[in-house]
């Protein structure tokens, strides 16, 4: 099994782990569905005066207010009766900055009262839980809420039996943990595959999944759980981190991407939406917070559209590891709209984790768009070390007779003469020249003669040993080196290929038979001796063999 199969199938399983964990559903909770709020101009109204404010109806069962600096005070009754098992009142959104929860007691006409938000100590929480839980006791009074915060007011109030509640928040451990644990596995195993690649795509994806990993917990309300940091601090880290993550997308989607100066304005527009995040950032640093968020709910919009439409450009352009990274985005784009709208609209309770979901389901994608980029890198560089290897074997091999060329037979012969020198092992050497070849040319033609070249790189081919090597030195001259050989083995070898050689019978007319004989010259290598001293020996053999007549084999 391939590694990007391999990868795939094992993210897959997490997904659909992460999707068929709240299966097992918890008794389902009352949803207040009748709401009455007032906003508070001034923001200076306390509980003693509140009893007397004109209160009006709110026609929402999940309050959505959008962004705003507003206070709000919002009034509503429990539906149904309350059972005897105690039940439980859940705001579920943990990233409301300050909620005053005003419960009626068991004394009727008595409030319990709890301040809870981001910006309160998390000790203050009734029950500990991501969100805003509170025991309820029957009463026929008001809950009152008073709400401000400069994120997004959407807030599901929900009402439990305690029973299911626990069920629920168990089931959201399983799920949290999931999805989190999704999000550490991918970011550090594509940060051991970085320190192995020095690969810039991978190390901004791990950025961007750490930075993911970070904002969730924020988000989700879990940060507050686990870390009990003053309000400014961690507005000041949260907007750092909105900031950081979203330029980290950007820089991956340029190295994934792979934008080269022929993306020129891509990459301009790119550098424009890092500029609008530092700006954002800038904002939230500077508690400008209604500005901040208002900013990410745009640029929450634009980026994932600018991905989708620069991934579908790439994907057009036939850079075919996009198609990943463009589900990817199209889902979390989804997630997004969904999210932001909800901040405005009355959308159902789900809405507001739909960004978990999303997420999830974009990293493991952009994790599988990795993989898919890794696997096509590594099949054009297979493809680039076949075609690299194709051309230097062209380039160390004669095209006529198939045989290697000079080049390879200069580089060949010293390697063999190191070896034998160091092991002490025999080497021969035999230089091989065709008789009058330059008459058979000039009398039949240089087609005839390529055809005479051609026959006795085949015999050389057919007679050597699989260790031997044979090489067209040029023109008429060929060479075969013979490891292992001594003179005497290495003369046997030069007779049985002259011999066969001369046997052929070339026919360059129809009524014209021609026999076409070789020269042969034999050297065995001598202790210290240089490539180019056993090779003037060799060839002076040679020419012995051809000063005394031809048609023969000397040694040196």
């Amino acid at each position: 099994m391939s590694f990007e199969r391999l990868l795939r199938n094992l993210l897959f399983l997490c997904f659909g782990l992460f999707l068929c964990l709240p299966s097992a559903k918890a008794q389902p909770p009352q949803s207040v569905q009748t709401f009455e709020i007032w906003q508070d101009s001034s923001g200076a109204a306390d509980w003693s005066q509140i009893a007397a404010q004109p209160f009006a109806p709110l026609t929402q069962d999940t309050l959505s207010l959008g962004i705003s600096d507003r206070v709000y005070w919002l009034r509503f009754r429990v539906n149904e009766p309350l059972s005897e098992t105690r039940q439980i009142l859940q705001l579920a959104n943990g990233n409301i900055d300050r909620i005053d929860v005003y419960l009626p007691a068991k004394t009727p006409g008595q409030y319990r009262y709890f301040a809870v938000g981001n910006d309160r100590p998390a000790e203050n929480r009734e029950i500990f839980s991501n969100t805003w839980a509170f025991y309820l006791y029957p009463s026929s009074d008001y809950v009152y809420l008073r709400l401000s915060s400069t994120s997004a007011l959407r807030l599901p109030v929900l009402v439990w039996q305690e029973a299911a509640f626990w069920q629920k928040i168990n089931q959201d451990y399983l799920v949290f943990g999931l999805f989190y644990g999704i999000l550490l596995t991918a970011g550090l195993f594509y940060l051991f595959i970085y320190r192995a690649l020095h690969d810039k795509a991978h190390l901004y994806y791990c950025l961007y999944v750490a930075g993911m990993f970070l904002y969730q917990l924020q988000v989700q309300g879990h940060a507050r759980l686990l870390f009990n940091y003053p309000y400014h601090a961690g507005n000041f880290f949260f907007w750092l981190l909105l900031s950081g993550t979203f330029i980290a997308s950007l820089l991956f989607a340029e190295a994934f991407l792979h934008l080269n100066n022929s993306h020129q304005r891509w990459k301009n527009w790119l550098r424009f939406l890092i500029g609008l995040a530092v700006l954002q950032g800038a904002f939230g640093i500077a508690a400008w917070n209604i500005a901040a968020n208002q900013l990410a709910h745009l640029l929450g919009l634009i980026g994932p559209l600018s991905m989708i439409t620069l991934a579908l450009f790439r994907l057009r352009q036939g850079f075919r590891a996009a198609r990943f990274y463009l589900a990817a985005w199209l889902i979390l784009f989804c997630g997004i709209l969904i999210w932001i709208l909800s901040a405005y609209l009355p959308l159902p309770a789900f809405s507001s984790i739909i960004l978990v979901p999303a997420t999830a389901a974009e990293i493991l994608l952009l994790a599988l768009a990795l993989a898919d980029r890794l696997r096509l890198l590594q099949e054009k560089q297979r493809l680039l070390q076949e075609r690299m290897r194709h051309f230097q074997q062209l380039s160390l091999t004669d095209a006529l007779t198939g045989l290697q060329n000079k080049r390879s037979f200069q580089s060949h012969l010293q390697e063999c003469i190191s070896f034998a020198h160091k092991n002490d092992a025999p080497l021969a050497l035999l230089i091989l020249d065709l008789d009058n070849f330059k008459h058979y040319n000039d009398t039949y033609g240089h087609w005839e003669g390529d055809h005479v070249l051609a026959s006795l790189g085949q015999t050389l081919t057919f007679l050597l040993r699989d260790s031997d090597s044979a090489f067209r030195y040029g023109g008429e001259e060929f060479i075969a080196l013979l490891p292992g050989a001594t003179q005497e083995q290495a003369l046997q070898i030069a007779e049985r290929i002259r011999r066969q050689f001369a046997a052929q019978a070339f026919r360059p007319n129809p009524d014209v038979v021609v026999n076409v004989t070789l020269s042969i010259g034999i050297a065995a290598l001598q202790k210290k001796e240089s490539a180019a001293e056993f090779f003037k020996r060799t060839d002076d053999a040679l020419y012995r063999a051809k000063n005394s007549g031809r048609n023969r084999s000397i040694c040196a």
